[in-house]
């Protein structure tokens, strides 16, 4: 397990032991937890949050430039959308992992 895996495994295990100290959910487990309480895993926040962010980017609403951290793909014309992104392969797990990969 990387670096990054186990500091976002122990900031997770603190929603978790959170969410198992409330009154009557100690018997649950975490997603049915999650479930009864109505919010999300951290992780699935941070995801939706950075697409949101990139999106905010692409339209021009955060006063960044999209260009400098994202590339386009050219060969988007058969299906979906115009909106697709490049992905760069990477040599090393770090980056490959990184927001703008």
């Amino acid at each position: 397990m990387n670096k990054l895996t186990y500091l976002q495994a122990k900031v997770e295990s603190v929603q978790r032991s959170f969410t198992k100290r409330h009154p009557g959910l100690n018997n649950l487990s975490y997603a049915q937890r999650l479930c009864v309480l109505g919010i999300e895993s951290l992780e699935l926040r941070r995801l939706r949050n950075d697409m949101v962010f990139v999106y905010r980017m692409l339209v021009g609403l955060v006063d960044m430039n999209f260009d400098e951290h994202f590339t386009m793909r050219a060969d988007c014309a058969t299906r979906g959308h115009e909106y697709k992104l490049f992905v760069n392969n990477s040599r090393l797990n770090i980056r490959k992992h990184f927001l703008t990969e």
